[in-house]
């Protein structure tokens, strides 16, 4: 989250949406009230959802559904090389920002409740 705090970008942990919680929602820097992407760790919720099937198939049709962009973040890849990993974040972030957004409404209602990825 610093290092995207960083680089420009307002971050909100833990955004709830439709039932579920998005672990770091990076706000679009040019779309008052607009968010650019929804972050995924793998960290304890991603661990404590009740099987593979909810927690990966249908919690990101859900959230895309509602116009999200979700991008996932393995710990694994983020541990072994954080700086190639961060790269590809910021190129997928750039890459959304010139994208303009769709006519939908906005994502749902949000409630913020930890200031940590996945914890």
């Amino acid at each position: 989250m610093e290092l995207l705090q960083e680089a420009g970008y307002e971050v909100v942990p833990q955004l709830g949406v439709a039932g579920y919680f998005i672990d770091l929602a990076v706000r679009h820097p040019e779309q008052n009230g607009a968010f650019l992407l929804g972050i995924e760790c793998d960290g304890a919720t991603y661990h404590s959802a009740r099987s593979v099937r909810d927690r990966d198939r249908l919690r990101q049709e859900v959230l895309e559904r509602l116009k999200w962009n979700i991008y996932r973040i393995w710990s694994t890849d983020w541990f072994r090389n954080p700086r190639a990993e961060f790269q590809k974040l910021t190129a997928t972030l750039e890459s959304l920002r010139g994208k303009p957004r769709p006519s939908d409404p906005k994502p749902g209602p949000a409630v913020q409740i930890s200031p940590h990825c996945g914890n």
